[in-house]
């Protein structure tokens, strides 16, 4: 996920991404498991609820645009053991878009200070 989806201002993530991220020896950010954003250390950090995925994808889904979420849903099912298949996209999984989807959606959008959304 580019960092600029999430990295609004006067969001949670802009205090986030203000701490530099370590970088190689050609000046490029590097990637790896340690600077991974975990949900879990989130709501840790936060002191809320769990985050659970289904809410987290649909926050997603309201912010970034629809192609490119759904590209990037099937890269997760590719690389997970999970019972998705390439026919299931997170349009198709979120088609209904009811309560609950909303819910997750609001609900990490009030946590995070993303006014537009909330």
């Amino acid at each position: 996920m580019p960092k600029h989806v999430l990295n609004r201002p006067g969001t949670f993530f802009e205090g986030m991404f203000a701490v530099p991220a370590p970088l190689d020896a050609e000046g490029k950010e590097v990637i790896n498991e340690k600077n991974i954003i975990f949900l879990e250390k989130i709501a840790e950090n936060l002191g809320c609820e769990k985050i659970t995925v289904d809410d987290f994808e649909a926050f997603l889904h309201v912010l970034y645009p629809l192609q490119v979420f759904d590209n990037l849903y099937l890269q997760r099912a590719a690389y997970s053991s999970s019972s998705w298949t390439s026919e299931e996209t997170a349009s198709t999984k979120h088609q209904t878009r009811g309560y609950d989807y909303w819910l997750g959606a609001l609900k990490l959008a009030t946590l995070w200070e993303f006014e537009g959304v909330s």
